[in-house]
């Protein structure tokens, strides 16, 4: 991880910051480092939200 940041709360305090902590961490192989709780509920509300635009456009 880098640094001292925390990135599990940065999810609720900073959720750009998470968001690019985390890039980074994937880009990096550093999965130990991965929030993976918070980044599948991320994963499942943007397949929920792609599904509904989907239906939509249909």
């Amino acid at each position: 991880m880098t640094g001292i940041i925390d990135i599990k709360t940065l999810y609720e305090s900073n959720y750009l910051q998470w968001l690019e902590e985390t890039i980074k961490c994937l880009k990096n192989r550093q999965l130990a480092d991965i929030d993976y709780e918070n980044l599948i509920e991320e994963l499942e509300d943007l397949a929920k939200n792609e599904k509904r635009r989907v239906r939509a456009d249909s």
